[in-house]
């Protein structure tokens, strides 16, 4: 009888040990098999809304960004960033959505250097690159190293309140970047304060600078 209890006590310890390390297997799979564009709503010690350099999937704004982000090891992503001081708007200077924006960064036929962090239409908001890295767009490398890059899409389209929606989340995603960053509104600035190019173009010469600026302030409150 002794015999057989023994026997009986190590069959039950093989079948539980079984089960362990059947549920350590599936909880690895489930972790190797994660999409790596989702990113966890979880905050990190650093900043509420970024997690591992990626803007969290929504704000009070009611933005939803979408990642495509490029590889660190990407030549348009440039060195490690700990804190950006200065964000910079651009246009894009085309008809073309945010998401071809971002699509063309990785497209093989573009070769040049280029990159942002955002691009924004009238309904998207995309993220390009990790915030933890610069990208090149500025076109001066000291701006480049501490700033956002913000890409204001479909500015070359005719309908005006298509870009004037455009231009609306663009203000909703800066003030959630200078709100996230600590970023005062003196250091929101266009592209053509840091190098001349006239760039926003159709902020600058429909839209207007000051207005986009009272805009995003009204985002702050």
């Amino acid at each position: 009888m002794r015999f057989k209890a023994r026997l009986l006590m190590l069959f039950c310890l093989l079948i539980s040990s079984s089960f362990l390390i059947s549920g350590c297997q599936a909880t690895l799979i489930n972790v190797l098999s994660l999409d790596t564009t989702q990113v966890s709503t979880q905050s990190n010690t650093t900043y509420d809304n970024v997690v591992d350099g990626l803007l969290n999937t929504t704000n009070e704004q009611g933005l939803e960004v979408h990642y495509m982000i490029l590889p660190t090891n990407h030549k348009k992503v440039g060195y490690e960033m700990s804190k950006p001081t200065y964000i910079v708007v651009h246009n894009t200077a085309n008809t073309a959505p945010a998401v071809n924006e971002v699509k063309y960064l990785n497209s093989k036929s573009n070769t040049s250097y280029t990159s942002f962090h955002f691009a924004v239409d009238e309904v998207n908001v995309y993220q390009a690159v990790n915030m933890k890295y610069n990208a090149w767009h500025a076109g001066e490398n000291k701006m480049n190293k501490q700033s956002i890059g913000v890409e204001i899409a479909k500015s070359m389209i005719s309908d005006t309140k298509i870009k004037d929606k455009a231009i609306n989340n663009g203000a909703k995603l800066v003030a959630m970047l200078m709100k996230e960053y600590d970023i005062p509104i003196e250091r929101v600035i266009t592209h053509q304060a840091v190098t001349g190019k006239h760039c926003p173009h159709d902020i600058l010469d429909r839209y207007g600078y000051d207005n986009f600026l009272n805009l995003v302030r009204s985002y702050l409150k």
